[in-house]
């Protein structure tokens, strides 16, 4: 399959307007505890995943030496800024009564758990209550800064710039929200526009992951590169053009993989629903089908996690913006979500749905389907 991808800047559109748009800690940072729960929420992790990785170069090959067959295909929704107040209960009512399929009953590939997926905050927002209950519920609660300021956030070269965005937005969840800070251990970075300075502010900060960088296809394999750390920086083989030069030991890349648009053509466009329904204008079964094929490509090579960015924002009634952007309307758009994530649940007894914290303490310590370490 020729790739053939439609290079396309992922948007996040706030509580207010619509802008250009996402941990476990390493090092002695948040997240190194073993209090992460079984989404990055409070919750019980019941699963004794052992000695976790801190290095995983750039690979197709599944983690641990396990066959394709014998590991869960793990999708996960990583929805950034969350600034509507209907956006985010039509998510967390959804979510609320899906469960994983039962498999063997191995907590550490996350069989019969309840579905989880992942937050990525702006904090300016100030949306308390829906973020904690969020946390309460389970879902993961990451960093997507403070002030996603179109104006002053893209490649800003300054690290202090970046710190005081990270933390003012880490100081805000924990204290307004009532998230340990042990369990905000990913960060997005707004408009996906990222430099050295942010990755030195984020590896300050103690942060496990990132999840910022543009990834495609790796030319020849037809196949993915699974989460891996930025030791060498990102990945000379797979990466969209980074204003990222330098190499960070131990902080972990889940990448932002690109969804298939014409599964044919081989063409693509950056995983993200702004590019979907405000940028490629797709109808609720053109977005669900897009999905599909992505998660059916998955299932027929390497099983690399589906990771879809996307906005609770962009599901809301009050969202002019948004809903003026797109030909379909929010139910539509809703619904869209919510037909894909019951098909891929139905589809295969191996797909597991959930957080992007749960994603990376798998990987981090691989379990396959069997229960074989």
């Amino acid at each position: 399959m020729s790739h053939n991808t439609i290079t396309v800047v992922a948007v996040a559109l706030g509580a207010a307007s619509l802008a250009c748009s996402e941990t476990e800690g390493f090092g002695s940072g948040p997240g190194e505890g073993g209090d992460e729960g079984h989404g990055g929420g409070g919750e019980p992790d019941l699963c004794e995943w052992g000695e976790l990785a801190t290095r995983r170069e750039p690979s197709t090959a599944a983690p641990g030496g396990l066959s394709v067959d014998n590991i869960p295909m793990m999708i996960s929704f990583g929805f950034d800024d969350n600034g509507y107040v209907d956006g985010m209960a039509w998510a967390l009512d959804y979510l609320e009564g899906k469960r994983n399929r039962a498999g063997e009953g191995n907590a550490c590939t996350f069989d019969d758990t309840q579905v989880r997926a992942s937050f990525y905050i702006t904090s300016a927002y100030e949306l308390s209550d829906q973020w904690a209950r969020a946390y309460d519920d389970g879902h993961e609660i990451g960093n997507h800064s403070h002030t996603h300021d179109p104006q002053t956030l893209p490649q800003n070269p300054s690290k202090e710039f970046w710190l005081n965005e990270l933390s003012t937005c880490n100081d805000y969840l924990i204290d307004s929200c009532g998230v340990p800070e042990s369990r905000i251990i990913g960060f997005r970075t707004p408009f996906l526009s990222q430099c050295d300075a942010t990755f030195e502010a984020v590896t300050d900060m103690g942060f496990t992951y990132d999840c910022s960088i543009e990834h495609y296809r790796v030319l020849g394999e037809d196949m993915y590169v699974w989460p891996y750390t930025l030791d060498g920086g990102p990945d000379p083989h797979s990466t969209f053009p980074a204003f990222v030069t330098g190499q960070y030991p131990g902080l972990w890349e889940m990448p932002v993989y690109d969804i298939f648009t014409d599964v044919a053509g081989g063409g693509t466009a950056t995983g993200f629903d702004y590019n979907m329904w405000a940028n490629a204008k797709m109808t609720k079964s053109e977005f669900v089908q897009s999905l599909k094929w992505s998660l059916e490509h998955r299932l027929a090579t390497n099983r690399v996690p589906l990771l879809i960015g996307a906005h609770t924002d962009y599901y809301s009634a009050d969202n002019a913006d948004a809903n003026a952007a797109s030909v379909a309307s929010y139910e539509e758009r809703r619904a869209a979500v919510e037909e894909f994530l019951d098909y891929a649940l139905a589809l295969h007894p191996d797909i597991r749905v959930v957080s992007y914290a749960q994603i990376l303490r798998w990987v981090r310590a691989p379990v396959g389907l069997d229960g074989a370490r």
